[in-house]
């Protein structure tokens, strides 16, 4: 376990969880400072120094901004982080936003865009699918939120300018969809595929609690609906002892696997490896053996 960021001065500013990227064969921290739960002052990032093995911060990227999901490198060289953003300091980041990087000059500052002007309460996380030009990105909220109530949690946004102007938001129909947060990415197959937690129950005014289940479907190679969904987690691990809740996902691609981390009951962190071949799907949607 490392150190990245501290309150070494007591300040009462908090680190929260952070977004890597490596770029360049450096390895870069996005974290955002809080002075209490939620209340957002700025996303800062910090460089390791291999030769020193040290975290080095190197300033404020974005103000009032919390990333949910790792940076996306675009077609027209700039990179993509999808999160959320407060109107004002030490407020809640009540609004899903994309922060767009100056090229591959990533530790200056970063523009931040909103996807609505309507806030969405309840943590609007945000992720994205890139392709191109055209960008997707689903933000979570709770099921009664304006502007189209709905028994359906979570908001669809698309752009075709990478990312500078939006439309939406828009409903989805994904089942068993609860109230917490989804990552989406992109596989070396060319299949889009997006981790979500599904709910404990689901009452009878339409909302989802709990997080008993974790999910993950794909789309087939080169189209955007997702077209098959397995599941990764569901209620108590015996195994693993940890459980029924599984949540807060992030995932990444390397070597022929997806890595899927994601917490349990927010205090265990558990991680899922899956072979890509395995998530192939042919033109029936058939998997692949």
């Amino acid at each position: 376990m490392e150190v990245i960021a501290a309150d070494d001065e007591g300040k009462s500013i908090y680190y929260v969880p952070v977004a890597f990227l490596s770029h360049a064969g450096t390895l870069y921290a996005y974290i955002s400072t809080m002075t209490g739960h939620d209340l957002m002052v700025d996303c800062r990032v910090f460089v390791l120094d291999e030769a020193t093995d040290q975290w080095e911060p190197r300033g404020v990227i974005a103000d009032m901004f919390l990333p949910n999901c790792t940076p996306v490198l675009m077609e027209d060289g700039n990179y993509m982080m999808a999160g959320r953003v407060a109107d004002k300091p030490k407020t809640r980041p009540e609004w899903p936003a994309v922060a767009i990087s100056d090229g591959d000059n990533i530790t200056a500052p970063w523009t931040v865009i909103r996807l609505m002007d309507d806030r969405l309460k309840h943590f609007p996380e945000t992720t994205v699918w890139v392709d191109g030009k055209n960008i997707t990105a689903i933000s979570r909220c709770h099921h009664n939120q304006l502007p189209q109530p709905s028994d359906l949690v979570g908001r669809v946004f698309t752009s075709s300018d990478y990312g500078r102007t939006w439309r939406g938001p828009m409903l989805h129909n994904l089942p068993e969809l609860t109230n917490s947060k989804l990552y989406a990415g992109s596989l070396s197959t060319g299949q889009r595929y997006l981790v979500w937690s599904t709910p404990t129950e689901i009452t009878t005014t339409g909302d989802r609690r709990g997080r008993e289940g974790l999910v993950i479907a794909v789309s087939r190679p080169g189209e955007e609906q997702l077209a098959a969904v397995w599941q990764l987690q569901h209620g108590r691990s015996e195994e693993l002892g940890v459980g029924p809740e599984w949540s807060y996902p992030y995932a990444v691609e390397h070597d022929g696997k997806l890595y899927v981390i994601y917490t349990s009951q927010k205090n265990h962190s558990v991680m899922t490896i899956i072979p890509v071949k395995s998530l192939k799907l042919t033109p029936t949607g058939d998997r692949r053996p």
